[in-house]
């Protein structure tokens, strides 16, 4: 005897056997559960700017102008004058050391052989970038010769967008302040001299090694014609002082009492640039360009990031000669804004 066995249908839920209009159904009702929808992400893409650096800046007026500063500058001893960097011609030169600095050069290497020391004539580009292997190298030679190495660096400041900018080289993504060092010999005054015309003075520099003679002087005229004298860069008060205790990158404000043999003093002075120049500054470097002072600041090197700290006790004055006006510490030049038209934007 054979028993039919009759079996149920299956009920599926699945996609592909639910008609088309029921499908539709699915996805907006899946959409609502998730509280998003096709119009309300499209409205929301349509609100957010496609290409964000293309949106214009627009200015809001200030709630309430600028305001004054009572006179606050009892101790500021130190005034400058300082003139826009448009006053200024920056170039590049091929460096080339002065006739004096090569002749004392020559004799330590004879007095070092006839010692019987090993000693290789340094190379200036080394040792006007500070923090490298040969910079060690040849300051180590300089101590083993004549003690501690004397360096001198050049703080020059020029007028920037409402602050001060500190002129400043930069090689291998490496922000230097400009300066050299002095001969075991030779006197602090003439040494600075010296270094600044090897830096920035191409037409005195060309005089001097082109018509040098032995003894390093000059006859004044460059292949028959008179070298143009620019006015020269003078040397202002002393800005700081920094210690190099040892043949590393590190250098300290003070000299540790545990320190006997210090290996370099480097002095940081002021530069008074004149109302207009050229600057020629070495080819090895990249670029000679103004740096202001909220860059230095964040800086991780003591040497940078404290300069907008010797700056402070400085009264800059700001010759703006476009508007034939004076700003006394830049703050002048905030208050001369109107509050119905705001700046424009510098970039």
């Amino acid at each position: 005897m054979s028993t039919a066995t009759s079996t149920a249908p299956i009920a599926t839920t699945d996609k592909e056997n639910i008609p088309p209009q029921d499908a539709s159904n699915v996805n907006s009702v899946n959409s609502e559960k998730s509280g998003t929808s096709k119009d309300s992400r499209d409205s929301r893409e349509s609100k957010e700017p496609k290409d964000r650096k293309k949106r214009k800046i627009t200015y809001t007026k200030p709630s309430a102008p600028p305001r004054a500063i009572e006179p606050f500058q009892e101790g500021l001893s130190i005034e400058k004058k300082i003139y826009p960097l448009s006053n200024y011609t920056l170039t590049q030169k091929s460096y080339q050391p002065l006739k004096d600095h090569e002749l004392k050069e020559d004799e330590a290497e004879k007095e070092a052989l006839k010692e019987s020391k090993q000693y290789k004539r340094k190379t200036y580009k080394s040792d006007l970038i500070p923090n490298n292997l040969l910079y060690f190298k040849n300051l180590k030679k300089y101590n083993d010769f004549y003690g501690t190495r004397r360096f001198l660096q050049f703080l020059i400041v020029v007028g920037g967008e409402k602050e001060p900018a500190v002129l400043l080289l930069k090689e291998h993504n490496q922000l230097i302040v400009p300066g050299g060092y002095l001969n075991h010999d030779e006197d602090e005054k003439t040494g600075a001299e010296r270094i600044l015309k090897e830096l920035f003075d191409e037409e005195e520099l060309a005089a001097e090694n082109g018509n040098g003679d032995a003894n390093g002087t000059t006859n004044g005229a460059t292949n028959g014609s008179a070298a143009t004298v620019q006015e020269p860069l003078t040397i202002g008060e002393t800005i700081a002082r920094w210690w190099r205790t040892d043949l590393k990158p590190f250098v300290y404000p003070y000299l540790p009492r545990h320190v006997t043999r210090p290996k370099e003093l480097i002095k940081l002075v002021y530069v008074d640039l004149p109302k207009t120049r050229k600057l020629s500054y070495p080819n090895f470097y990249k670029s000679f360009a103004p740096y202001p002072l909220v860059d230095l600041y964040d800086k991780s090197e003591p040497e940078l990031k404290s300069i907008p700290l010797f700056l402070s006790k400085i009264l800059f004055t700001f010759i703006d000669e476009k508007n034939n006006k004076e700003y006394k510490d830049f703050i002048q030049q905030y208050s001369s804004i109107n509050v119905d038209q705001p700046p424009k934007p510098s970039f």
